[in-house]
């Protein structure tokens, strides 16, 4: 088990900290140089498996995804556009998540609703809701937060947990 935050913060006030801020001897990064993910897989790469490179790692990320399968699994992202351009992989992500949901699939839940092949499937528009299934996932038009899909989260999680909030009636 590895904690990420203990190699790296995943925020902008963190980069001057961490593996990050020790390289670059408390000042900032540039733009294009390594951020939090990259900082992540060194880390894991360093302190799990010895000295080596993040494609040694035993699992990617839709190896990741499918591992939660069959729970409940809400996958969150923004668009580069709203000042996380060199943050997110929003495109890496939404292939690794449709490559899981065979797994997902073959355990008798729903996924995402499209094919499990990532090389043909096209990643669809941002604040398209693709919430059917046990896997689900959204991208929304804000930047690197959950934020503006929480209430999107609220309806799919109480959907599928069958919750009914307790009214007066019901008292």
């Amino acid at each position: 088990m590895i904690n990420p935050a203990s190699i790296q913060a995943d925020n902008g006030a963190g980069l001057t900290r961490g593996i990050i801020g020790l390289v670059n001897k408390g000042q900032p990064r540039k733009p294009d140089d390594w951020g939090s993910l990259r900082s992540w897989a060194w880390g894991a790469a360093e302190s799990k498996y010895g000295p080596g490179n993040a494609g040694q790692l035993p699992v990617d990320s839709h190896s990741l995804i499918a591992m939660c399968a069959p729970r409940l699994t809400f996958i969150s992202y923004g668009i580069p556009e709203q000042g996380d351009v060199n943050w997110l992989d929003q495109k890496g992500s939404y292939m690794a998540t449709v490559a899981a949901g065979a797994v997902f699939k073959l355990l008798g839940v729903k996924d995402i609703g499209v094919s499990n092949d990532c090389r043909t499937e096209v990643m669809p528009p941002h604040n398209t809701s693709m919430l059917d299934g046990e896997l689900a996932w959204r991208q929304h038009d804000g930047g690197h937060t959950d934020a503006p899909n929480m209430k999107y989260f609220i309806e799919w999680a109480n959907k599928k947990i069958n919750y009914k909030p307790v009214t007066q009636e019901r008292r």
